[in-house]
């Protein structure tokens, strides 16, 4: 048999490489064992008889230590199968999730009330952070500069994922440039003026399908697996709004690597790690939901100073969501 038989033949072979479900516990139990220290000990015995809900529920407060290396390791032993998805729990982590997404909505919805409730000169006054705010702002617009619409155009691309529209595993751009339809009716104004100088050939065809433009309220709120206890809430995008906002996205990029913060690389956050974990002077703040806690006025102030940004931002996106076919604002 030549090669490239025996290579086709291997390719069209499905193989489940997977450990016996026995092999995982004896290593889960073997860590835990290993780690030898109170929280590990419950947290062995609530795996072992199957009390999943309860280990998925252990955690670590650091001002219950004594050491760094107690807390570390009682740290470990809580959240060492927070990953896992083999524990069978009682509880829907996609509606813990969804739940939890509506209670981000509801502070978001508090917080804008709270800024609409000041004018500007009251908002430098906001809740005594007025200097932070204006500091914020002045820091934003040094950053971000002029909204070029040619750039935005120019950097636009698609990302990996599904949308309204594409469905299924085969999410790639040429598939989307084919059939790619969907955009809001806030976005569509903006952009249909420029779209034919900056891609005449794909507005050509664009404009020659049946069914464009494909008008969608907004986007569609889903889950996808987060951890043990719950899931992540995620929204996919009209088409060709999420192809402006990677644009955008890709703008604010570039501009922050000039004044030295790279989102395309890990090499700082490594090195300053490796800092703290050699001297202790650094830490890290994980901050819960932190994206959905993100209210629109918020973020309306703070780019006060360079309104055009937030215009551009504000119409790209969403303004409408649907979860289980129900609409929300």
């Amino acid at each position: 048999m030549s090669s490239k038989k025996r290579y086709t033949h291997r390719q069209n072979v499905d193989v489940e490489v997977r450990e016996p479900f026995v092999v995982t516990t004896e290593a889960v139990q073997r860590y835990f064992e290993a780690l030898d220290c109170p929280k590990s000990l419950a947290a062995s015995l609530l795996f072992k008889y199957g009390e999943h809900d309860q280990l998925t529920e252990l955690a670590a407060n650091p001002q219950d230590y004594n050491s760094s290396q107690e807390f570390r390791d009682a740290y470990l032993a809580s959240t060492f199968l927070s990953k896992s998805t083999f524990l069978s729990c009682s509880f829907d982590k996609r509606v813990l999730a969804i739940e939890k997404f509506k209670k981000f909505e509801s502070q978001c919805k508090e917080t804008n009330l709270r800024f609409s409730a000041y004018n500007a000169a009251q908002r430098n006054e906001f809740h005594g952070h007025g200097a932070l705010l204006c500091a914020m702002r002045r820091k934003i617009r040094k950053v971000l500069g002029e909204f070029c619409p040619l750039e935005m155009m120019d950097m636009a691309s698609w990302g990996p994922g599904v949308s309204t529209l594409i469905k299924g595993e085969e999410t790639h751009g040429s598939k989307k440039f084919q059939f790619e339809t969907g955009i809001t009716r806030d976005l569509y104004p903006l952009v249909k003026d420029l779209f034919p100088l900056a891609y005449p050939g794909w507005w050509q065809s664009l404009v020659e399908r049946e069914g464009f433009p494909h008008f969608e309220v907004g986007n569609t709120v889903i889950t996808v697996p987060k951890s043990s206890k719950i899931d992540r809430v995620i929204a996919v995008e009209p088409g060709l709004n999420l192809w402006f906002q990677l644009g955008i996205g890709s703008m604010i990029s570039r501009r922050l690597a000039r004044v030295g913060v790279n989102l395309h690389s890990q090499r700082r956050n490594q090195l300053l790690a490796r800092k703290s974990s050699l001297d202790g002077s650094l830490a890290t703040v994980d901050f819960s939901s932190a994206s959905d806690s993100i209210s629109s006025n918020l973020v309306r102030d703070l780019f006060s100073e360079t309104r055009i940004w937030f215009d551009i931002m504000d119409v790209a996106r969403s303004q409408f969501g649907y979860i289980d076919d129900s609409r929300f604002k």
